[in-house]
């Protein structure tokens, strides 16, 4: 069965990182619910955009990174478009003020 043109041209990225030593978790995750999520959300390149709390490895290991974002972009091109932004820069600027800099990775699925 071959992919739907959605699925095709689908692209998801993962974004790993762990929140800067004096950031309150608290602060960010407040930030990241009224600001971040529903900001990055209403571009019309992106289909979903989650973030997600590591909570540990299996077995229970303390996990390398303290959250992951989940980016599904429906649209490459203009994704493409939006990083370059004043919202995406201006987004960019306030996460950097939390966070520690992050890994970006594009995934294909087999």
């Amino acid at each position: 069965m071959s992919p739907t043109r959605t699925e095709a041209t689908m692209r998801r990225m993962l974004v790993f990182f762990s929140l800067k030593p004096e950031t309150d978790p608290k602060a960010y995750e407040e930030w990241a619910r009224t600001v971040d999520i529903p900001e990055v959300n209403a571009f019309d390149s992106v289909a979903s955009f989650t973030v997600h709390r590591c909570a540990s490895t299996v077995g229970d290991k303390p996990s390398p990174h303290d959250y992951v974002e989940i980016l599904d972009v429906s649209d490459p091109q203009a994704f493409d478009e939006d990083l370059v932004s004043d919202t995406m820069k201006a987004l960019a600027r306030d996460f950097a003020q939390y966070a520690e800099p992050p890994a970006f990775v594009w995934t294909e699925p087999l």
